[in-house]
């Protein structure tokens, strides 16, 4: 089964579609001083609210981004803590096992110089 060609002998595959047909504009009466007055308002109101959503939007971003800052800061702390606890641990152990040894060590010394 051949793809049927159009009578320019183009396969129809190959062919462009039609173009849509084009509307007529539409053509408005010209607007009243009052509609005037309503769209410039409008469009200048309109220009002060995109500035200060545009400011607002911004400032939101620079929270975030503060944040954002104070978390990473916050985690490099956290992480410095459990280091310098683990630190501290050692050095506990260490004075721990001090202790031990002069437990077991130094005080049976004094206890037989001093005839006990």
């Amino acid at each position: 089964a051949k793809p049927e060609s159009a009578p320019t002998g183009i396969p129809a595959a190959q062919q462009k579609p039609a173009a849509a047909p084009v509307e007529p504009a539409v053509v408005l009466p010209p607007m009243s001083a009052r509609q005037n007055k309503a769209v410039g308002a409008w469009n200048t109101h309109k220009k002060e609210v995109d500035k200060h959503f545009v400011s607002f939007f911004e400032g939101v971003e620079r929270d975030i981004a503060q944040v954002d800052k104070s978390i990473q800061g916050s985690a490099f702390a956290a992480r410095e803590t459990h280091k310098n606890v683990g630190i501290a641990k050692a050095y506990l152990a260490h004075i721990s096992q001090a202790l031990e040894c002069v437990d077991t060590l130094v005080v049976p010394i004094v206890l037989q110089r001093d005839g006990n």
